[in-house]
């Protein structure tokens, strides 16, 4: 139980560090150096072994329609470069994020912002049924990684994956239970 609790308080203290981030796009658009835009991570997978490797300087492929369309977007995500993976950095923070593994809003069913028995506020996230399948897949595969919650190119919250999530809910950590509506009314609206 001290465990949890421990794993709890991280992701919570994660969450109210992130929580005051601006867009991506806004914080990096005056950098000197480092970071990627979320909008300019690649969404499609490396071309195959087959094809010739596209100059170094190229811009990323556009994103998938499903992805482009869609405000939230969770990522895979590693705190250490992995091939594949893309460098994004937000207010200090760095994330290496898989544009080929996502969920968007339309893998989900609901969101409803909720507290726990210790007052701490959540967006729990209810999957369809494609959704749910396509969530536990991603877990079960990536175990020791993260997810990156995105929206509108904001990162919302970074969150630990230690099992594979086989309901078909996952819980996003937020700064405050104003904090937990707000999001909840921003992705019921599609925003």
């Amino acid at each position: 139980m001290h465990i949890k609790r421990g794993v709890l308080f991280v992701a919570i203290a994660a969450t109210l560090t992130l929580a005051g981030c601006d867009t991506m796009d806004h914080l990096l658009k005056n950098r000197s150096s480092g970071g990627t835009r979320v909008s300019d991570v690649p969404t499609a997978p490396p071309p195959s072994s087959g094809q010739a490797p596209a100059p170094a300087t190229s811009t990323p492929p556009a994103p998938s329609s499903s992805v482009a369309t869609s405000s939230l977007i969770m990522y895979i995500a590693s705190r250490t470069p992995t091939q594949g993976y893309t460098a994004v950095r937000q207010n200090g923070v760095l994330v290496h994020v898989d544009p080929t593994q996502t969920l968007t809003r339309n893998d989900l069913q609901n969101a409803v912002a909720t507290r726990n028995s210790a007052g701490k506020a959540f967006v729990k996230l209810e999957f369809s049924p494609s959704g749910s399948q396509r969530l536990a897949s991603l877990t079960s595969n990536n175990i020791g990684k993260s997810f990156a919650v995105t929206q509108k190119n904001r990162l919302v919250s970074i969150i630990n994956i230690g099992k594979p999530i086989t309901s078909g809910v996952l819980y996003v950590p937020m700064s405050s239970e104003q904090a937990a509506t707000s999001f909840e009314d921003q992705i019921l609206d599609g925003e």
